[in-house]
């Protein structure tokens, strides 16, 4: 794999492929130019195609073929914004892709976490380490995502829950009811921070803020030395809240991405 982008592609691109590979090869594919995991679900969050390389003479019909290789599923398309040029965006819509979102990358040195030095209230937090956790994880986002149960049991079915497994999963209950969920990714002395989502009914309350604090502080205690995120940003500057909110606990902003999908679903 090409890393772009150094630690932080490293942490992304493992993140995305590393199941597909593990566990099903026949759908996995690795050129010079693109990266394609094809699952089972109707989802893009599971379906991805990474572009390493963009050659304007055969773009549109390696496209074509990559829509054909998908179909009848819908999948995302991720793009480096540097490499990103403005005739694509003619041919993506052509092609009946949409634009998703702007995602910036951001990192954090755990070297520098002290959970004592916050003033957080204390909540039930789950590491899922049996089949009967991960159903309550898998409750908080059926509704919005049904393709998610059947991906994430399939993981664990084959992986286990064990301490060698790189993916953790974890959720917040509130009066013993799931309701914010996350995973952490870990490879090497990095982490990755994914899966992040909120029922809708308990957002802005803080519990989302405090499970993520509590997760760096156990990818710090579990050997991380530096956390990685990515989250959606707008080119206008006052939209960015949540990007401003990240740099003012200690993120800093590492690269950038554009993600595409065609016909498909996600939250």
């Amino acid at each position: 794999m090409i890393y772009q982008n150094g630690n932080f592609d490293e942490i992304l691109l493992n993140k995305f492929f590393f199941i597909p590979k593990k566990l099903n090869n026949d759908n996995y594919y690795e050129f010079d130019d693109l990266i394609l995991t094809k699952t089972p679900y109707h989802s893009s969050l599971f379906n991805i195609c990474w572009v390493n390389k963009i050659n304007p003479i055969y773009f549109e019909n390696s496209m074509k073929k990559t829509i054909e290789y998908f179909s009848p599923k819908p999948f995302s398309l991720w793009f480096y914004s540097d490499d990103f040029p403005d005739f694509l965006n003619e041919i993506l819509n052509k092609l009946s892709f949409s634009k998703k979102n702007n995602k910036i990358g951001m990192s954090y040195d755990l070297n520098n976490f002290d959970l004592n030095k916050l003033s957080i209230e204390k909540h039930k937090i789950t590491e899922i380490r049996s089949d009967n956790e991960l159903d309550e994880f898998l409750n908080v986002i059926d509704e919005y995502e049904p393709c998610a149960r059947g991906y994430f049991k399939k993981i664990s079915k084959e992986l286990g829950f064990s301490k060698d497994n790189p993916y953790r999963y974890f959720y917040l209950s509130i009066f013993d009811k799931p309701i914010s969920i996350a995973s952490l990714y870990f490879h090497n002395e990095n982490c990755g921070l994914f899966d992040v989502f909120t029922h809708p009914n308990f957002r802005r309350k803080g519990y989302a803020l405090n499970l993520f604090l509590s997760l760096l502080d156990y990818a710090k205690m579990n050997g991380a030395k530096k956390l990685f995120l990515t989250t959606s940003f707008s080119e206008k500057s006052n939209e960015n809240k949540l990007v401003e909110f990240y740099k003012k606990i200690g993120f800093h902003e590492d690269c950038k991405y554009i993600c595409f999908e065609y016909e498909g679903s996600g939250f």
